[in-house]
Protein backbone atom coordinates (compact mmCIF):
# COMPACT_ATOMS: atom_id res chain seq x y z
CA UNK A 1 0.00 0.00 0.00
CA UNK A 2 1.22 3.49 -0.91
CA UNK A 3 0.42 6.45 0.95
CA UNK A 4 0.87 10.07 -0.51
CA UNK A 5 2.52 12.77 1.32
CA UNK A 6 3.12 16.01 -0.27
CA UNK A 7 6.16 17.90 -0.68
CA UNK A 8 6.69 21.14 -1.55
CA UNK A 9 4.49 21.67 -5.13
CA UNK A 10 4.68 17.29 -5.50
CA UNK A 11 3.24 14.66 -3.91
CA UNK A 12 5.18 11.86 -3.13
CA UNK A 13 4.33 8.08 -2.79
CA UNK A 14 6.26 6.23 -0.18
CA UNK A 15 5.08 2.33 1.01
CA UNK A 16 3.17 1.88 4.14
CA UNK A 17 5.64 -0.56 5.48
CA UNK A 18 8.05 2.59 6.21
CA UNK A 19 5.63 3.80 9.07
CA UNK A 20 4.15 6.90 9.25
CA UNK A 21 6.35 9.60 8.33
CA UNK A 22 5.97 13.20 10.02
CA UNK A 23 6.89 15.80 10.61
CA UNK A 24 6.61 15.62 14.54
CA UNK A 25 8.77 12.44 14.23
CA UNK A 26 12.56 12.89 12.64
CA UNK A 27 13.42 9.92 13.28
CA UNK A 28 11.04 8.17 10.83
CA UNK A 29 11.86 10.41 7.89
CA UNK A 30 14.36 9.45 5.32
CA UNK A 31 17.51 10.59 5.99
CA UNK A 32 19.88 12.43 4.03
CA UNK A 33 23.36 13.86 4.10
CA UNK A 34 24.57 16.88 1.93
CA UNK A 35 27.76 17.72 1.15
CA UNK A 36 28.93 20.49 -0.86
CA UNK A 37 32.18 21.77 -2.54
CA UNK A 38 30.85 25.20 -3.41
CA UNK A 39 33.35 28.02 -3.72
CA UNK A 40 31.15 30.46 -5.25
CA UNK A 41 27.95 32.11 -4.44
CA UNK A 42 25.40 30.22 -6.06
CA UNK A 43 26.66 26.97 -5.51
CA UNK A 44 26.39 28.16 -1.63
CA UNK A 45 22.77 29.28 -2.23
CA UNK A 46 21.50 26.28 -3.91
CA UNK A 47 23.21 24.06 -0.78
CA UNK A 48 21.37 26.46 1.29
CA UNK A 49 18.18 26.07 -0.32
CA UNK A 50 18.10 22.55 -1.02
CA UNK A 51 19.32 21.91 2.90
CA UNK A 52 16.18 23.86 3.77
CA UNK A 53 13.60 21.87 1.26
CA UNK A 54 14.80 18.70 2.95
CA UNK A 55 14.57 20.16 6.65
CA UNK A 56 10.73 21.45 5.77
CA UNK A 57 9.60 18.06 3.94
CA UNK A 58 8.00 15.61 5.25
CA UNK A 59 9.35 12.56 4.25
CA UNK A 60 12.86 13.52 4.44
CA UNK A 61 15.03 14.84 7.20
CA UNK A 62 19.34 16.14 7.60
CA UNK A 63 21.54 13.61 8.92
CA UNK A 64 24.76 13.13 9.36
CA UNK A 65 26.81 10.60 6.92
CA UNK A 66 26.34 8.15 9.20
CA UNK A 67 23.15 7.63 9.49
CA UNK A 68 21.92 8.97 6.12
CA UNK A 69 20.45 6.58 3.45
CA UNK A 70 20.94 8.79 0.51
CA UNK A 71 24.41 10.94 0.26
CA UNK A 72 24.00 14.60 -1.50
CA UNK A 73 26.92 15.37 -2.86
CA UNK A 74 26.92 18.97 -5.13
CA UNK A 75 29.60 20.25 -6.59
CA UNK A 76 29.41 23.90 -8.55
CA UNK A 77 31.91 25.77 -10.31
CA UNK A 78 31.22 30.01 -10.96
CA UNK A 79 30.73 31.15 -14.70
CA UNK A 80 33.70 33.57 -14.66
CA UNK A 81 35.98 30.57 -14.82
CA UNK A 82 34.10 29.31 -18.09
CA UNK A 83 34.54 33.45 -18.83
CA UNK A 84 30.82 32.59 -19.64
CA UNK A 85 29.27 35.75 -17.53
CA UNK A 86 31.10 37.82 -14.84
CA UNK A 87 31.76 36.05 -11.10
CA UNK A 88 28.77 35.57 -9.65
CA UNK A 89 25.70 35.71 -12.12
CA UNK A 90 26.30 32.18 -13.54
CA UNK A 91 27.23 28.63 -12.16
CA UNK A 92 27.69 25.27 -13.40
CA UNK A 93 25.99 23.14 -10.75
CA UNK A 94 26.16 19.66 -10.98
CA UNK A 95 24.38 16.78 -8.33
CA UNK A 96 25.07 13.32 -7.38
CA UNK A 97 22.85 11.41 -5.12
CA UNK A 98 23.87 8.00 -4.27
CA UNK A 99 22.10 5.47 -1.92
CA UNK A 100 23.29 3.80 1.26
CA UNK A 101 25.54 1.19 -0.50
CA UNK A 102 27.23 3.76 -2.80
CA UNK A 103 25.21 2.79 -5.68
CA UNK A 104 24.13 5.92 -7.98
CA UNK A 105 20.53 7.18 -7.99
CA UNK A 106 20.11 10.32 -9.84
CA UNK A 107 22.77 13.26 -11.23
CA UNK A 108 22.02 16.08 -12.44
CA UNK A 109 24.04 19.67 -14.25
CA UNK A 110 22.16 22.79 -13.89
CA UNK A 111 23.54 26.42 -15.03
CA UNK A 112 21.99 28.70 -12.96
CA UNK A 113 21.43 32.18 -12.39
CA UNK A 114 20.16 34.23 -9.16
CA UNK A 115 16.68 33.94 -10.54
CA UNK A 116 16.94 30.06 -11.03
CA UNK A 117 18.95 28.64 -8.73
CA UNK A 118 15.66 27.91 -6.67
CA UNK A 119 14.38 26.48 -9.17
CA UNK A 120 16.78 23.71 -9.66
CA UNK A 121 17.43 22.63 -5.79
CA UNK A 122 13.46 21.99 -5.99
CA UNK A 123 14.01 20.38 -9.53
CA UNK A 124 16.68 18.23 -7.68
CA UNK A 125 15.16 17.29 -4.60
CA UNK A 126 12.28 16.21 -6.67
CA UNK A 127 14.13 14.57 -9.16
CA UNK A 128 15.20 12.49 -5.89
CA UNK A 129 11.50 11.44 -5.00
CA UNK A 130 10.91 10.55 -8.37
CA UNK A 131 13.47 8.20 -8.55
CA UNK A 132 12.48 6.61 -5.03
CA UNK A 133 8.69 5.80 -6.46
CA UNK A 134 10.22 4.28 -9.35
CA UNK A 135 11.86 2.15 -7.20
CA UNK A 136 9.14 1.39 -5.16
CA UNK A 137 7.18 0.52 -8.73
CA UNK A 138 9.88 -1.53 -9.75
CA UNK A 139 9.86 -4.03 -6.44
CA UNK A 140 6.05 -4.37 -6.92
Amino acid sequence: MLIPFRVGCFVLLMPAMLGSISAQSPKQRIPIYVECSCPDKLGKVFEAKLKMLISESVPYRLAPKSEAIFRYVILSVDGDKTKLAPTGQLAAISTLITGDRNEWVHHAVYAVTQDTVDEAAQNDLRSLSDEIVEGMRQKN
